[in-house]
């Protein structure tokens, strides 16, 4: 993670040396900068049964989710499936076109004795 830190503070022609440096292809090096992350698709996968579970898989950064044989435990599995599609719909329209900042550490409130 401190790589793509550090990536995220160099101009282009510093990306384009250090792409040539680790032996990766310049526009992948590019777009991990650019996303702050590496490029992969992240999906969460068992237990999401419900739209809450699937909004905050979506909230803690997944691409996507897989629903499983748990929708069908519900009374209505057809209409718990388009729920969870328009929780993950609305989480992925809602999103910030940058990563969100880091969730700072606070301290622990010292008891006045």
């Amino acid at each position: 993670m401190g790589e793509i830190r550090a990536l995220r503070n160099m101009d282009d022609d510093e990306v384009f040396a250090y792409a040539k440096r680790i032996a990766a292809p310049y526009d992948l090096v590019m777009q991990t900068k650019q996303l702050g992350r590496l490029p992969v698709v992240q999906f969460a996968a068992g237990g999401v049964t419900t739209p809450a579970d699937a909004a905050l898989m979506m909230q803690l950064g997944c691409d996507g989710v897989f629903v499983g044989s748990g929708i069908f435990k519900s009374g209505d599995p057809a209409r718990r499936a388009r729920a969870i599609v328009q929780a993950v719909t609305h989480c992925r329209l809602s999103r910030p076109s940058t990563p969100p900042p880091r969730r700072p550490r606070w301290r622990k409130k010292e008891r006045k004795r």
